[in-house]
């Protein structure tokens, strides 16, 4: 059976949707050459609603009203948990827009796909178990990209945390205010973790206590080293320790526990290299060692 022909519906999907977007963009276009030329002219409501490209005027109006109807069946606390987790992956879309495309690779796609393989004469069995492979990949592929982005921002966020302590360290002890510190720190450097700052320092700067946008952010962010970095931030804010020392204390022990994590991946890199060693360099080490030998014995017999 063919299952190469299971990307055509695809392709066709995707070249429809450029194609509408690329034809709307054309006719914008035009229209907006044609009324250089025509003055005094008064716009009414439908050339305003004309000027629009046709996925502004047709496609965004039905995908919102899908994405409005699935708010209103989907429940509460699982769009607030998805808001979490879509905050946590670093996308910038709402969880009503996230189920809506979700809806439509788990549904839509293998829908077309089943009627253009139903008409192009393919057995009834094969295009039911097409649709149910589809299907199942359409709502398991989507949670999966979703927890690896989720994944992938945690790794990046361990990672920059150590050198971050250093930075604060080092501000501090030059005479700057935590806040202060943080604001230096925010201008001069790039990364996940320094967007949620400075999401943080902005909530601090409108009025939200320290400790509420600090917490907000170790929540939104779920991870271990920064929730306990910043409640020890906050436990000698309360108890008048100096922050600086604490700061120092801490930046030691990242240091130690970036160490650890070095070691770890040193030795799982060790681990994930012997598959690859066995199946392709082994095989050919015994070719090249045992094939004159194997040559040999076959001239010796003939």
């Amino acid at each position: 059976m063919p299952y190469i022909y299971l990307l055509v519906p695809l392709s066709l999907f995707f070249i429809f949707y450029i194609t509408v977007q690329s034809i709307g963009k054309t006719r914008s276009r035009s229209s907006n050459r044609i009324t250089k030329y025509i003055k005094h002219k008064e716009k009414t409501a439908y050339d305003l609603e004309m000027n629009r490209s046709l996925s502004e005027r047709v496609i965004l109006p039905v995908y919102r009203k899908l994405s409005n109807a699935i708010s209103r069946m989907v429940p509460r606390n699982r769009l607030d948990t998805l808001t979490l987790k879509l905050d946590r992956g670093g996308l910038k879309i709402s969880p009503q827009e996230f189920l809506t495309v979700h809806l439509l690779v788990m549904a839509v796609i293998p829908s077309l796909t089943a009627s253009i393989l139903y008409w192009s004469d393919y057995n009834t069995g094969d295009i039911v178990m097409i649709f149910i492979l589809l299907a199942a990949a359409g709502y398991l592929l989507p949670k999966y990209w979703l927890s690896s982005k989720v994944s992938k921002r945690k790794r990046r966020v361990r990672r920059e945390l150590p050198g971050l302590i250093d930075l604060l360290t080092v501000s501090m002890e030059a005479g700057l205010s935590f806040d202060m510190a943080l604001a230096k720190i925010i201008s001069k450097s790039r990364g996940f973790l320094i967007e949620e700052l400075d999401l943080a320092l902005n909530k601090i700067r409108r009025g939200v206590p320290r400790r509420d946008a600090l917490k907000e952010m170790a929540q939104k962010m779920d991870v271990d080293e920064l929730t306990n970095f910043i409640g020890t931030i906050l436990q000698a804010e309360k108890l008048g320790i100096s922050i600086s020392n604490i700061l120092r204390v801490q930046a030691g022990q990242m240091r130690e526990v970036k160490k650890q994590w070095a070691k770890e991946k040193g030795g799982k890199a060790a681990v994930k290299i012997i598959l690859p060693l066995v199946i392709f360099i082994l095989p050919v080490i015994f070719i090249i060692l045992l094939g004159p030998s194997i040559m040999n014995l076959n001239e010796v017999f003939k």
